[in-house]
């Protein structure tokens, strides 16, 4: 469990963003749909605004940019916890490619590439994630994240 919850937090903190292809499988969603999945997706992994939030609160409204219910309150419990205890946690955390999978109206599903770095070492650890996202209120949310093949 412990696990899950810091693949998770790794997986919405990176300092360094770089480019990913897109492939689409099924739904074809559209252009525009494509670039706000996305933008979310990249946001969820790489922004790191969280890491200098001072209360739960604040945590849960910066991750509410990325994630519904129920994986927000679950998230935001975790990465509070985890911040508020000092660590050296060193990791960058990054998209690569990813591939919609499915797209029907306001859900979709995006498998995505994850590198997570040890700034200290350079040790690059690759893992494929998938995510589950449903559009409210004309904004997609990631909703699940589970791994690819047993990975993480």
């Amino acid at each position: 469990m412990l696990k899950t919850i810091l693949f998770l937090i790794c997986l919405i903190s990176c300092f360094t963003n770089i480019s990913g292809d897109a492939a689409i499988v099924s739904g074809y969603p559209s252009r525009e749909s494509e670039e706000e999945i996305t933008s979310v997706l990249r946001g969820a992994v790489e922004d790191t605004r969280w890491l200098a939030a001072t209360s739960r609160r604040e945590v849960q409204e910066l991750l509410a940019a990325y994630y519904g219910e129920p994986l927000l309150s679950e998230l935001s419990d975790a990465v509070w916890n985890f911040i508020s205890v000092p660590t050296d946690w060193h990791y960058e955390t990054r998209v690569g490619r990813f591939t919609v999978l499915r797209h029907s109206g306001n859900q979709a599903a995006v498998q995505a590439e994850i590198f997570e770095t040890d700034v200290l070492s350079g040790f690059t650890c690759v893992s494929k994630a998938e995510y589950h996202l449903i559009k409210v209120n004309r904004n997609w949310k990631i909703v699940a994240v589970r791994p690819v093949n047993g990975v993480y």
